[in-house]
This record gives C-alpha cells, structure tokens and sequence, in this order.
C-alpha cells in the first residue's frame, strides 16, 4: 500500500521520501521536469541513457484507455453524438490530462523496471 501512495504521490521508490519532478503537474510549463537523483538518498531516477523511453508505452496504454473509456461514455449517455462532438471532446480531455499521464507513466516505469525497489513483495 506504501508503495501505490508513492508511486502515485511521485516520491523516490527507493527512501519515498524524495520527490522525483522537480515542478507540480499544473505548472504546465514545467511539468515533464524531473529530478536526475534523489534528493533524499541520492538513487539516480534513470539508471541508463533512454531508460524512461519505455514509459512511451504506457502513456500510450493510458491515452488509449482513457480514449475509449470517454467514446463509451459518451455514446451511452449522450446517445451517440457526431463525431465532431467525440473528436472534441476526446481531445480536450487527452489534452488537460497530458501533464498526469506523462507524470504517472514515467512513475509506473520506475517502479516496475527499476533495479532499486525498496521491498519485492509491495
């Protein structure tokens, strides 16, 4: 449970103290920035040149999910609307969660695919 709070809250997987962006997600001109170690117990976030490349294919996942979750919405509760309705309002939404998506598709490649897990039955 400790570790689904962190890797949520953006803290290190390793103290899960320290924060791992350096800005809040809303600073929308910053929000992708991360720190390159720990500020707590100085782990180094990305073990290897390109290692959160991977998280591409879990925004991907997301935005996908989130895509079809909204479609389904919106043809079972707005009786099907046209299509320049879905493709607004689709958009929009892919468009103000972007900054989340991003953030908790590099968590969730830290924490599954790094070598520095605190414990391995979390």
């Amino acid at each position: 449970m400790k570790a689904l709070l962190s890797l949520l809250s953006g803290k290190c997987p390793k103290c899960r103290s320290g924060n791992v962006f350096t800005h809040k997600f809303y600073n929308l001109l910053s929000f992708d920035k991360m720190n390159i170690f720990c500020p707590i117990c100085n782990v180094k976030f990305e073990q290897e040149t390109g290692f959160l490349w991977g998280a591409m294919y879990f925004n991907y996942a997301l935005t996908t999910g989130f895509t079809i979750i909204v479609s389904l919405i919106l043809y079972k509760f707005f009786n099907d609307p046209p299509l320049e309705i879905y493709a607004i309002i689709i958009i929009g939404t892919i468009l103000l969660l972007t900054p989340l998506l991003l953030r908790f598709s590099r968590m969730l490649m830290i924490y599954l695919f790094s070598p520095y897990r605190k414990y391995r039955g979390e």
